[in-house]
């Protein structure tokens, strides 16, 4: 700003013409800079999040299958008749845990991934 002040009043025009043209490129680089880290931190969170999610559900495969093998136990028992109300509020627990485990795999963001993760943890501490 204060080199076009200079420049409206007409000192040294040719110098400042070019010290403003200088300051504008480098502006103009610095703010191609910025973008550039922008998207590659963006990049970056979303291929964490996505090899996090990746990650966790290789290690909660067979827990979520024993957790499957459970459900289709408790449901022949509870054919069979032989159902109680802390069988079924454990069926519950368990359906809900599953639940859980799937909704993992279409997480997009940090926040839903970081809830999922406390469902996660507070209802295999509940099922333990």
């Amino acid at each position: 700003m204060k080199i076009q002040t200079y420049i409206n009043r007409g000192r040294d025009l040719e110098y400042r013409k070019t010290i403003k043209t200088e300051k504008q490129a480098l502006l103009d680089k610095l703010q191609l800079s910025r973008i550039t880290i922008v998207t590659n931190m963006k990049t970056f969170e979303s291929n964490l999040i996505q090899k996090s999610v990746q990650y966790f559900i290789i290690r909660i495969t067979p827990y979520k299958v024993s957790l499957q093998k459970s459900l289709v136990k408790i449901q022949a028992i509870t054919l069979s008749g032989y159902s109680t109300p802390s069988l079924t509020s454990y069926a519950l627990l368990l359906k809900a845990q599953v639940s859980v485990l799937d909704s993992l795999s279409k997480v997009t963001t940090q926040a839903e991934l970081t809830d999922l993760l406390a469902k996660y943890v507070y209802l295999k501490k509940v099922i333990e």
